[in-house]
């Protein structure tokens, strides 16, 4: 997976957009592109304070087609809403950083009606947290990591391994 973000943020908004380039293994698939972005709003953000928390919704889509002369796809939209909770230890100089956590719920729509299945709603919750490294220039490295759960439905992605995330 190879992806890329840009950003812009006042005191209170920021606005995040990008797209995830993902390789799979299997020679019949497509190589899908992945969209996604997010909006947040700072509650609590104040120099004197080492916590920062906000509240953020945001959308990812991605439709995943084989190469074969039919063009199956599945097509699946993700839209997750929640908090955000940052510790800001206090820092001297020109770097910053920054540990977060990101408890939340998702939304995803999966439609596997092109390959004989059917449109599946679900919901689910999962947390992210990371590392933020921020320089005074505005430019910043960040790490993370994201677990997730959804309730299982007769019908996933799971169920076409071919177009499975897990597989790709």
């Amino acid at each position: 997976v190879f992806c890329g973000m840009v950003g812009f943020g006042l005191k209170m908004v920021h606005v995040n957009g990008g797209a995830a380039y993902l390789n799979t293994r299997d020679p019949e698939l497509k190589k899908p592109i992945e969209f996604g972005g997010n909006v947040g709003v700072t509650l609590i953000n104040k120099a004197e304070m080492p916590v920062a928390v906000n509240v953020f919704a945001g959308a990812g889509y991605v439709a995943i087609k084989d190469t074969t002369a039919n063009a199956q796809s599945v097509k699946v939209l993700n839209v997750p809403f929640g908090i955000g909770l940052a510790v800001k230890p206090p820092m001297s100089g020109s770097v910053g950083f920054d540990i977060w956590a990101a408890p939340r719920a998702n939304y995803t729509s999966e439609d596997y009606s092109n390959v004989g299945g059917e449109k599946v709603n679900r919901f689910g919750f999962g947390v992210s947290g990371g590392v933020n490294v921020n320089f005074m220039q505005g430019v910043g490295i960040y790490g993370a990591l994201d677990w997730t759960t959804f309730a299982s439905k007769t019908t996933t992605l799971a169920t076409y391994p071919k177009f499975s995330p897990l597989y790709l």
